[in-house]
């Protein structure tokens, strides 16, 4: 064995003496603009593909609905569906928030009729 080999050996002998079993334990760092672990359902499904399953589906049924109405519930669905991956109960209350924005906009306007190619 060459001396830069028995160098490295006896350096991973010495890393591994001091930090056990898991000295070499590696785990790739989390991308937390593409890919965060609070946003990834399965490894094919993120919390964006349902938002805009959910969005889709108003559109394809042809659903008129105020642009704030949506924003508050899609954004406080958002909020349920992480909570318990990222901030907890902070998470839960910015939902409730969001919640009741769009429950006074409601009680506020009245009840609002929504269309759908259903109906």
């Amino acid at each position: 064995m060459s001396e830069n080999r028995k160098n490295w050996a006896s350096f991973f002998e010495q890393v591994q003496e001091l930090h056990g079993d898991h000295a070499f334990d590696y785990e790739p760092p989390v991308d937390m603009v593409n890919k965060p672990k609070h946003y990834i359902l399965n490894e094919d499904l993120e919390v964006k593909d349902v938002r805009e399953a959910l969005l889709q589906k108003i559109m394809r049924d042809g659903m008129v609905v105020p642009h704030e109405d949506v924003y508050d519930w899609i954004t406080a669905w958002e909020y349920v569906t992480r909570a318990l991956f990222k901030n907890g109960v902070e998470d839960m209350q910015k939902a409730i928030w969001y919640l009741n924005s769009y429950i006074a906009r409601v009680e506020k306007r009245g009840d609002y009729v929504y269309k759908s190619k259903a109906d």
